[in-house]
Parts: C-alpha cells; structure tokens; sequence
C-alpha cells in the first residue's frame, strides 16, 4: 500500500517568505530571460505572475527559507508545486529536476517527477503537484526547468500537509461554479455577461474522536480546530479532496481535484455522539 494520504490539506506556504535565486542549472548557463519582477512567484494572487522567456539551456528557481550555517531550523514538507503554470501547449517546456535542500543545504530530488499536463479548456488554471510519501527536513526547494518559449508561473508553493487519521469518514463534492451571468432580452435573446469559472469543493468529515477534532494534550501535531486557526477564511491553501485509487497515488486525480483557494465558511466541528464528532468544509478556488 501506498503512504500517501487519499484527502490533503496544503495549509501553509515556506517559499513565500524565502529568499528566492535565480540561475542556470549546475551543468550548464541559464539563458532564461526574465520578463518581470521574481518576487511575483511568492504573491498569494496567481494573476501576479513570474514570467521568462526561454532559451536552448536551462533554468531554476530557489527558494531557501532556513540557513544551515544559523542557528534557523529546518522546516518539515510534504508538497511542492507550481501553481498556474502558463506555457504554448506547442513548446518544449520539461521539469528537469524538482526536491528541497536538505537540513545541511544540499539539494535532494525527487525520484519520479510531475507531469505538466494540458487540458481540453483554457480555462481550467493548470498547476503541476508533486506530493512526497512522507515529510522530510528541508531548508529550501527547488525546481530546474528546460523551456524554448516564454512561461508564467503564479507561484511557487512547498510546505507542510495535514492529512486526517483513516479512521475518519468523509463525503465530498466538487462543484464548477459559473459567476457569470445570462442576460435575456423581451425576446428572449441571450447577452452575456462572462467572468472566469472556477471550481469549488465541499467536503463532510464524519466518526472523529476527540483526540483528532482537538488534539491531544501537550501535543504539537496539527488538529482540525488548529488548523481553522491557522487557515480561517482568508489564508490561501491547496485542497485535495483524493489523491489515490486503490491505494496508489493518482496523477491525473490530483491535478484535477487539487483546489488552489480558500475556506467560504469557517471550521465547524460539531458533537455527534460519544466521542465522535463531525465537521464541514467549503472551498472556493482563487486565481
């Protein structure tokens, strides 16, 4: 059996407040040009994206967030992803290389690399995910890229994943939601007003103790009420409602029900029985 968790909650994001670099890859120059200001990749909003154009050789971006040489601690994480990944569906664009500097600053990568995916609409954001078996010590993450054409990236995201216990129960749905509206004349005729479609998840979590709703005491592992502490209604995080089928990781499912958003209504746990309680959770994508 696979040790990735089937639900996700990406709830927290160390690139955002790292110190970001630039550079070709170890064996060659990068040529990549960039278009606009680095520090886009770290802004909560995908629409403020890092952009460069390519060229024959290689790219990186880094984010170190810990300094071995300092007395900085390492940081645990579980997930790394490019959020609103934009490149010409005709271009050579490749993830060479993607992992996380180690607790001593050496870089380590990961086996099996994501996939870049391209989808029948426009509209749907593309991100590119890749979920680790089980969290590891990094100080930083880093991903190494070949393109022959320009490419927006919204932002660079590594961190931490809360994975509830497999005992609890849980029921979702995934939603798209169309903002826009159809405006009708007396006759009938449609006017549109148009707005981006996003996609929306709703999630209820059911038969968890008290332990799992709470904690336990004295303990420093995330629980369902610290994290509606942690996220509220207005922090951005990754959701991912299933990551496998029979026990294996699928890509394909975490691509698609993998929200980029927010909470629209707060944590709310309630009492059902015992020692069993139930909680609901709505998800809105952001852009």
């Amino acid at each position: 059996m696979s040790s990735h968790p089937v639900f996700s909650w990406g709830y927290q994001d160390y690139v955002r407040d790292g110190q970001l670099d630039l550079a070709g890859h170890e064996s060659s120059v990068g040529s990549g040009v960039p278009i606009s200001d680095v520090a886009q990749i770290q802004d909560e909003r995908l629409s403020e994206a890092y952009a460069f154009s390519g060229g024959p050789n290689d790219f990186r971006i880094s984010s170190m967030w810990a300094d071995p040489m300092t007395s900085d601690p390492p940081r645990a994480i579980q997930i790394i992803s490019l959020l609103d990944v934009r490149f010409p569906f005709d271009s050579d664009f490749v993830i060479d290389r993607i992992g996380y500097w180690d607790a001593i600053g050496s870089p380590v990568y990961v086996a099996t690399l994501p996939v870049a995916y391209s989808y029948p609409t426009d509209d749907f954001v593309r991100h590119i995910h890749f979920l680790l078996p089980a969290p590891v010590l990094a100080t930083g993450a880093v991903v190494d890229i070949t393109t022959t054409a320009a490419v927006s990236i919204g932002r660079f995201w590594a961190g931490p994943l809360w994975r509830p216990a497999g005992g609890i129960q849980r029921k979702w749905g995934c939603k798209v939601h169309d903002p826009g509206e159809m405006g009708k004349s007396r006759g009938r005729q449609g006017y549109p007003r148009l707005r981006q479609r996003v996609r929306q998840l709703d999630m209820q979590l059911s038969h968890m103790t008290t332990a799992q709703a709470y904690g336990a005491e004295g303990s420093s592992e995330m629980d369902l009420q610290q994290l509606g502490f942690r996220v509220g209604t207005t922090t951005s995080t990754l959701l991912f409602p299933r990551t496998q089928v029979d026990g294996v990781l699928d890509k394909h499912l975490i691509h698609r029900l993998g929200v980029y958003g927010h909470l629209t209504e707060d944590v709310n746990i309630r009492h059902a029985d015992g020692d069993f309680h139930t909680a609901t959770i709505k998800f809105d994508e952001l852009l």
